[in-house]
């Protein structure tokens, strides 16, 4: 019993000096996610992209009913019938997917861009609210395996972002 007690003292002595040194944690992750410019590229990349997910479907949907007409009509096809179909519908399939690709090359490429736009600006926003508030440090939570309460930034963070990146 009395180890617990020593550590449950050693941890709050720690949290102490955390607090007394100036250390502060951001979730660097979610303030991107939920600031207000990246909700705005996700509209907007919604939108752009929008038609080559819808023709995407188009053609997913022209894949499912290739593979039940041929499934209903198999026995009745002759073998080269059959293997028409089969060609056709593999045909199909291969433009999904190289469709698919395309997409999540496109959007990952997007999103690595607008990424890379945001972070210096959210660098600059953990800049000014450490400044603000006299944080010696900030470390990312990711980092962190144990935290009190009061030293997650990430909400002050995502507010300096957002007045970072107004119009």
């Amino acid at each position: 019993m009395s180890c617990l007690r020593l550590l449950c003292v050693v941890l709050t002595l720690a949290c102490s000096y955390v607090q007394a040194a100036g250390i502060a944690v951001v979730d660097s992750r979610k303030a991107l996610l939920e600031s207000s410019a990246a909700k705005a590229y996700a509209a907007k990349s919604e939108k752009e992209l929008g038609p080559m997910i819808k023709e995407l479907q188009k053609i997913e949907e022209q894949v499912r009913e290739q593979k039940e007409q041929f499934q209903r009509d198999s026995a009745t096809l002759s073998e080269q019938a059959q293997k028409e179909k089969k060609k056709r519908l593999a045909e199909k399939e291969n433009e999904l997917k190289k469709g698919t690709y395309e997409l999540q090359q496109k959007k990952a490429l997007a999103d690595q861009s607008e990424i890379q736009r945001l972070e210096p600006l959210l660098n600059e926003a953990i800049s000014l609210v450490a400044k603000k508030h006299n944080y010696d440090a900030v470390l990312e939570l990711s980092a962190t395996r144990y935290l009190s309460r009061g030293l997650n930034i990430t909400g002050q963070v995502i507010e300096q972002l957002n007045t970072l990146t107004k119009p």
